[in-house]
């Protein structure tokens, strides 16, 4: 029997969910107007007039190095970018560059200097050093051909380093304290849930774009609705309806009911007066916790209507059932 190949895909896996992480850390912004999941980039986005490419290295080792003098991940994606930038795919003018990383290490070589350089004329001595010291590695001998095989490619890259941020240690957690800053005074204790949450409608919202053949992009105004929707479920959520003996009235408030029509409509079908006393009570602790619930924002106004209505049909149902249609005298 052939031996079974191991596959391990719980990294892959964890690298792609950390794209979603990155796009909600993003969507929170309230600069940024879209956000993209691998279309331009890992992630990409619109914060005003710049577009943000964004590299997503994550790593289930801690303080693995993934941005190596040598490696793929920064090599690869520099010479990635670049013939963007050389094939007008992309304005090194108007987009911004970022590598980011789960993985909590100091910067250090190239990426060190690839931060540090904030202009064109430090980063023409960021490039020097690292066509002169990459390597002979395949990515390494790859972007050093690329660059030098053409005039006009080596000044590129020198604009694109000057572009480019270096970001590590972007956990999960620190999505979800964000989502915890952002959430209404006392709800931050359900920073996780509503982490999990919005990250299941991202995930939901790429996967039915893909399978309708439209663009990954998630636009922050659609993500404005649905965390108002979550916030909303969490505040309804947090107050539940108050048991009846539970709601306090006032002997002010049971005999300030006394002139009302819907008590003089009990006394004319001649009822008793502790039926009429329980009816009051019912009718007041009713409409408090109505308002309380309404002003909460825990019930809208609508749902209201729409059980009044719902309760009018059921009555209508019963009173032809039991009484039988009206009769015109």
């Amino acid at each position: 029997m052939a031996e079974l190949l191991k596959h391990e895909a719980k990294p892959s896996m964890a690298g792609y969910c950390y794209q979603f992480t990155r796009a909600i850390t993003h969507l929170l912004s309230p600069q940024v107007r879209e956000v993209s999941i691998e279309t331009l980039d890992d992630v990409s986005y619109v914060d005003g007039r710049l577009v943000i490419l964004e590299q997503d290295k994550h790593t289930t080792k801690d303080g693995k190095n993934v941005f190596s003098n040598r490696s793929k991940n920064l090599l690869g994606t520099l010479l990635f970018w670049l013939k963007g930038v050389c094939g007008n795919e992309i304005d090194v003018a108007s987009t911004r560059f970022c590598l980011v990383s789960n993985s909590d290490i100091e910067l250090k070589g190239f990426v060190k200097l690839i931060d540090a350089a904030k202009d064109v004329k430090a980063a023409e001595g960021v490039v020097k050093h690292i066509l002169e010291n990459a390597g002979e590695s395949e990515h390494a001998r790859e972007l050093v051909t690329y660059v030098n095989e053409k005039e006009g490619r080596r000044s590129l890259l020198c604009e694109l380093i000057s572009n480019t941020s270096i970001c590590v240690n972007e956990k999960e957690e620190d999505t979800i304290k964000l989502i915890e800053a952002n959430m209404p005074a006392g709800f931050s204790a359900q920073g996780q849930f509503v982490y999990q949450t919005v990250l299941g409608w991202i995930v939901y919202r790429f996967g039915e774009n893909v399978w309708k053949g439209q663009p990954t992009c998630i636009l922050h105004k659609d993500f404005i609705t649905e965390w108002q929707n979550i916030m909303f479920t969490i505040k309804r959520s947090s107050s539940r309806e108050r048991m009846a003996h539970m709601i306090p009235l006032t002997e002010e408030e049971k005999e300030g009911e006394r002139g009302s029509t819907y008590v003089k409509q009990i006394e004319v079908v001649d009822h008793e007066e502790e039926e009429i006393g329980e009816a009051i009570v019912d009718y007041l602790k009713f409409r408090k916790e109505k308002l309380k619930l309404t002003d909460s924002g825990n019930v809208l106004e609508a749902h209201w209507i729409d059980y009044f209505a719902k309760l009018e049909e059921h009555w209508k149902g019963s009173r032809k059932k039991f009484i039988g249609p009206k009769t015109v005298f």
